[in-house]
């Protein structure tokens, strides 16, 4: 999901969650989407940098657990630590609404749409920016749960 689409949904949930059950819980929801999707993007540089790192690292035949030094040395050169610090700082405040998302109980199905993306998000099953193709079998059972949680919200039986 785009940074702006995800703004723009942010402002729909809110303005009709108003007054829905789980008002604060779409909130939330909402909130927690729009950071995901701003941080996918400096997620993805990570790890095209990480792979950048480990062919390089291929290329000069050390042993890491002989060069460690040096193996750190390539990862900064290369900018691998700068991203890696900038997605933990961009994580805090994800991990930050995923603990409200776990502390608020749901009371619709809207709701617990809400914390399958964040149960989705905590145990690594979370891939909503890859295509269903190359998604593992939990991944693909965690994304069909996600979306028939939604398609119940989306025909109103929230």
């Amino acid at each position: 999901m785009s940074t702006r689409r995800a703004r723009s949904t942010l402002a729909s949930v809110c303005e009709a969650a108003a007054a829905h059950p789980d008002a604060a819980l779409l909130h939330l929801g909402a909130e927690f989407d729009q950071l995901y999707a701003a941080w996918l993007p400096i997620h993805a540089e990570m790890w095209r940098l990480h792979s950048q790192h480990l062919e390089e690292w291929e290329k000069t035949g050390l042993s890491i657990d002989e060069n460690l030094a040096a193996y750190f040395q390539l990862r900064t050169k290369i900018g691998l630590d700068a991203v890696i610090e900038a997605s933990e700082k961009a994580l805090d405040p994800i991990d930050a609404v995923a603990t409200k998302i776990r502390e608020t109980p749901a009371k619709t199905f809207g709701g617990l749409a809400v914390k399958a993306r964040v149960l989705a998000y905590d145990a690594g099953l979370d891939m909503r920016d890859l295509p269903e193709e190359k998604l593992d079998g939990p991944e693909k059972a965690m994304n069909q749960f996600i979306a028939e949680l939604d398609r119940l919200v989306s025909t109103g039986n929230a």
